[in-house]
């Protein structure tokens, strides 16, 4: 079977139009789970607030080695918490990063292609990579503690593959994004961090 241009222009531009719904998807799911996330985290810190903490009913632990008081055993506890549902909520969000720059890239390409004819080479499959420097602090912080614009965002899939026009304009974004300000993912990481400082400040006061 002989495609013709024309085939091939509707035929990548379906496939873009598909992986934009699909992406938003993706986007609004990630962005929803973050705040199930802050929910969680804010329930465990009203629990920690609400409760009478800690000698009530958190037994003292003694050994030969060591000893370790209800209110040590209590702020470990409560941070290792805090730890893996901040660590969830930091995973979503840099998920919804991600998405949010493959959606900017995906609705710039079908507005140039809705106003002039893609071409050949705009349609060739785009074959360079591009390296992107380890920045390795950055990347931990994005990752485990808050907001870092200039981490490094991965993903399944590479620009490799994709259409030439869709690939440059995915690189421009990601490299726009690197210097654009989060203020929704710094609100939700505010949040989870105010909630650490509230326990923390209940459990030493206990």
């Amino acid at each position: 079977m002989v495609i013709t241009p024309e085939d091939r222009i509707a035929r990548t531009f379906r496939l873009l139009e598909i992986m934009l719904a699909k992406t938003s998807d993706y986007h609004n799911h990630k962005e929803t789970m973050a705040y199930a996330g802050v929910l969680a985290q804010v329930t465990v810190a009203g629990g920690v607030l609400s409760s009478p903490w800690p000698s009530e009913w958190v037994p003292p632990i003694h050994t030969a080695c060591f000893s370790v008081s209800p209110i040590r055993l209590s702020i470990a506890g409560y941070i290792a918490i805090w730890t893996l549902i901040n660590t969830f909520i930091r995973w979503q969000l840099r998920n919804r990063r991600y998405a949010a720059t493959f959606v900017a890239a995906l609705e710039e390409t079908l507005r140039k292609w809705a106003g002039s004819e893609a071409d050949a080479a705009d349609l060739d499959p785009y074959r360079d990579t591009d390296p992107q420097p380890k920045r390795w602090l950055a990347n931990f912080i994005d990752s485990y503690a808050f907001p870092w614009r200039s981490a490094t965002l991965y993903s399944d899939v590479s620009q490799v593959g994709w259409p030439n026009a869709l690939a440059v304009q995915w690189l421009e974004k990601a490299r726009a994004y690197q210097r654009a300000p989060v203020p929704g993912e710094w609100l939700l990481s505010c949040g989870s961090i105010l909630a650490l400082a509230a326990a923390l400040a209940r459990l030493l006061c206990a």
